[in-house]
């Protein structure tokens, strides 16, 4: 049972090397608690503009990067934006909204998928990548994808009253497999709050940042709980730390609000709170430099 500690005033203060949220049971921080936010045009349920592509073999870098490449050749053509015959090489889910040039590398719709799973599983990725499921790219794609240069990750968060909300970060990163798929991340920006960063209260960050947090998975703990293992007692892969402020990989509950021993739910703290499971996430990934092609105005001579 991990230890837990709530002041009297909302705020949570953990003793050293005590697991972090568990009863903060408050509403969400102010940044993001009773709005109701718009997103930019992002659909978390699919859309004509998103579509499974056979991606040819080739080094990792030079397939991972084919969904800029295919937004600039569907913009040109205005053909049928999957290309390339099936079983040709990897899968990858590209999001051509929100601008274009997205590679989607999670995705939680309705908890078909079971998102406790292992290193190797995590390491290697699972699921419906056809973009009709939910599913998990893999850490070691994420790690080439990222290594390439400046990434940008936009985060959209659904929940069961029709909501949506979003959170950007440039430099997103992970360290190769050696490094535990260290994440690292830049400036953030959006509508749901800075859950990642920690920031979002005064004297919390020591515990709920995930700056610089290795990744974990219930047969491998690289968090900082001494107290427990933050993947086994949350169900699912994540970059812990004491244990999180942010938790997409979580136990999927079917109705937003729920009741657990440790908050295991699908988690983005600044926006709902511990104790509110989200209904969808999409996590999507593009050069942070990137720009739409000037062939994507129809007027364009």
């Amino acid at each position: 049972m991990p230890h837990r500690r709530s002041d009297a005033d909302g705020s949570c203060s953990p003793s050293s090397g005590s697991r972090s949220s568990q009863l903060c049971r408050g509403a969400a921080p102010a940044s993001g608690a009773g709005e109701v936010p718009e997103v930019p045009s992002a659909e978390t349920g699919g859309s004509p503009e998103q579509a499974a592509v056979a991606v040819p073999k080739g080094p990792p870098s030079q397939r991972l990067r084919r969904c800029v490449h295919l937004w600039f050749q569907i913009q040109r053509s205005l053909r049928n934006p999957a290309i390339g015959q099936p079983g040709a090489g990897a899968s990858l889910y590209c999001d051509m909204s929100d601008g274009g040039g997205w590679t989607v590398v999670q995705r939680r719709i309705d908890g078909s998928e079971l998102f406790n799973r292992s290193w190797t599983e995590y390491k290697n990725g699972f699921g419906d990548k056809s973009g009709a499921g939910e599913f998990w790219f893999g850490n070691e794609n994420l790690h080439y994808l990222t290594d390439q240069g400046n990434y940008s990750v936009r985060i959209i968060l659904g929940d069961f009253e029709g909501s949506q909300s979003y959170a950007e970060y440039n430099n997103f990163r992970l360290g190769p497999e050696q490094s535990d798929y260290r994440l690292s991340f830049g400036a953030y920006s959006g509508t749901a709050g800075d859950a990642l960063s920690g920031n979002y209260q005064v004297g919390v960050s020591g515990w709920a940042s995930h700056q610089g947090a290795k990744f974990s998975t219930y047969d491998r703990d690289n968090d900082n709980y001494a107290g427990g293992k933050c993947a086994q007692e949350d169900k699912g892969g994540w970059w812990f730390n004491r244990c999180h402020s942010a938790h997409l990989n979580g136990l999927y509950y079917p109705s937003g609000p729920y009741s657990a021993v440790t908050d295991d739910g699908v988690v983005w703290v600044t926006w709902r709170g511990w104790w509110y499971s989200l209904k969808t996430t999409v996590m999507k990934l593009r050069p942070a430099d990137f720009k739409e092609d000037p062939l994507s105005d129809l007027n364009y001579v």
